[in-house]
């Protein structure tokens, strides 16, 4: 059973300093990730559901279990870690949601409603610009030229990420409709998923321009962006900037957190117009080193995510963040620092917190390593009295008989996350 923070932290006040502790029992030997049983390990609305079943082996290695998703008409779907597992099932749920919408009677009404309404002639120009500038009306070109931020980033020589719309889309309110289904699905807007967004663009036009009803049509929030809103405080703020910002704006609003927080313009800038770190991750993160009041060492953490390079190292530095967002609501963190490119942090009272996105954590070599780094009490030039362990996912039981023996504290499954 998962421990609260209040009750985990109560615990580690009788953790003994390192000095304190008697000789350590032999090491045992090192092991080898284990194929893990995914009928075993998820909660069964993860391991199968609508319109997705996930294949029984579960291959782990560096920390992340490697799935393989069964679809009823998407195919085969592969999923990097149990963070990943969560989005792709929910984005094989939503788009089976939609086709199911754009199947129905009130669908192919509010498509020709959409035929004949002025705003054919903006989607027009977003698929053909040359030509239709001169048949739009003054109104809607009004409308078209309010792209504020965007047209200042374009000015900048900003390029687009692949994970948003075009700034017409966004100009004529397009987007900000396709956010609100997208989000309503428990799905990011941002999602990387050509298949999803193709079905996004499809209902969200139905509902933008032919003023398609989709009360009760579509479910409530939940999937990944529903866990990853409800894994920190400020998710319904966190929500609400994604649901009503374009890119562009969000990008401003998250860059005033940042300087507010004290960060240097252009390491912002840096981690702002990364294209591995889709709206949401930039999002999620500024919100979550926002609750960390006072830590020092903020920068720091702004510094290693702006080095992501893919999704994957994308969601694991979203959800570190996240982590020390919630660890921050029981016992408050003083300092972020850097240790080869994972984020630690230190709390008021001494302890190093060592935040982990690891679905399962084995005893190897690396962690042998680590360990004998922990050991000496000092670490990146931050000394410490006791340290707490926390993992997005679970240690294996020899890990865990380790850290026992070496008065590591450890708390498993610390966010939301698809394991039983």
């Amino acid at each position: 059973m998962r421990k609260s923070f209040v009750s985990f932290g109560l615990i580690l006040l009788s953790v003994p300093a390192f000095a304190q502790t008697p000789a350590a029992a032999p090491l045992p030997p090192y092991e080898v990730p284990p194929v893990l049983d995914a009928r075993v390990i998820l909660r069964p609305e993860f391991d199968r559901g609508y319109n997705f079943a996930v294949q029984p082996p579960v291959p782990t290695s560096r920390g992340l279990n490697h799935f393989t998703i069964d679809t009823a008409d998407s195919g085969v779907n592969l999923a990097e870690g149990n963070t990943a597992l969560i989005q792709r099932i929910a984005e094989i749920q939503a788009i089976a949601k939609l086709r199911e919408v754009s199947r129905s009677e009130s669908y192919k009404q509010a498509l020709q409603r959409a035929a004949k309404s002025p705003l054919a002639l903006a989607q027009n120009l977003i698929e053909h610009p040359v030509g239709t500038v001169g048949d739009l009306g003054k109104g809607l070109w009004n409308t078209v030229n309010g792209v504020g931020q965007a047209v200042k980033e374009a000015g900048q020589g900003r390029k687009q990420s692949k994970y948003e719309d075009s700034t017409l889309e966004g100009a004529i309110g397009f987007s900000k409709a396709k956010r609100q289904i997208a989000l309503s699905l428990g799905v990011d807007p941002y999602s990387t998923n050509p298949e999803l967004q193709k079905e996004l663009k499809s209902i969200a036009w139905a509902a933008y321009a032919g003023q398609m009803t989709l009360t009760g049509a579509l479910m409530p929030v939940g999937g990944a962006v529903g866990l990853t809103l409800r894994s920190v405080n400020t998710g319904s703020q966190t929500y609400a900037a994604l649901r009503d910002l374009s890119p562009a704006d969000l990008r401003l609003r998250n860059l005033k957190i940042l300087l507010a927080m004290g960060i240097d313009r252009a390491h912002a800038n840096a981690f702002l117009n990364n294209p591995a770190l889709s709206p949401m991750h930039q999002t999620v993160i500024v919100d979550s080193l926002a609750q960390l009041r006072g830590a020092k060492g903020r920068a720091i953490y702004v510094k290693l995510a702006t080095a992501a390079a893919n999704e994957t190292e994308a969601i694991r530095y979203t959800r570190q963040a996240q982590l020390l967002a919630a660890i921050n609501r029981s016992q408050p963190i003083s300092a972020v620092f850097n240790y080869r490119r994972a984020p630690l942090a230190m709390n008021q009272h001494g302890a190093l917190i060592i935040p982990l996105e690891w679905d399962y954590a084995a005893w190897t070599k690396e962690s042998a390593g680590f360990l004998d780094v922990v050991k000496s009490g000092h670490i990146a030039g931050h000394q410490f009295s006791s340290v707490q362990l926390y993992l997005t996912g679970v240690a294996s039981p020899t890990l865990k008989s380790v850290l026992a023996a070496n008065h590591i504290a450890l708390a498993e499954k610390s966010l939301p996350g698809p394991l039983r």
